[in-house]
């Protein structure tokens, strides 16, 4: 977190973040799948998403990711939840957006994860995938 609040994010995730600006994201839902620190999180406040909600496997990550997202929100709805968003996305609800930053790739099985983001996704699905270097 240190490093992307002295140089902003990567490049991967800032082509990400422009393709979502470029969206109106006003009053819209967002879900985070596999957020890490909370970048894609914590850069959205000032577009106007409605509420945010995260799901991250890491406890030490979600622990940051609560600690600096959610003061950004102010009143708006913040959720963060532990889990492996595959086994738990049948208990979370929908969103206007659905977010996984360089996630797919990490993933044991990518296909059933993109499966399962598109099918909470309302009118968005954004992902990333690094390239093979």
């Amino acid at each position: 977190m240190r490093r992307h609040e002295r140089r902003g994010a990567d490049v991967t995730t800032h082509l990400l973040l422009e393709e979502l600006r470029r969206q109106r994201m006003e009053g819209r839902r967002l879900l985070d799948i596999g957020g890490g620190i909370g970048v894609i999180s914590a850069e959205l406040p000032d577009t106007g998403v409605a509420n945010v909600t995260m799901v991250e496997a890491s406890p030490a990550y979600l622990a940051v990711v609560r600690r600096v997202v959610e003061s950004k929100y102010g009143s708006r709805p913040t959720q963060f939840i532990l889990g492996d968003f595959e086994a738990i996305a049948d208990t979370l609800p929908n969103a206007d957006v659905v977010t996984l930053d360089r996630v797919v790739c990490c993933y044991p099985d990518g296909e059933v994860l993109l499966k399962e983001a598109a099918g909470r996704a309302r009118q968005l699905l954004a992902f990333t995938y690094p390239r093979d270097r």
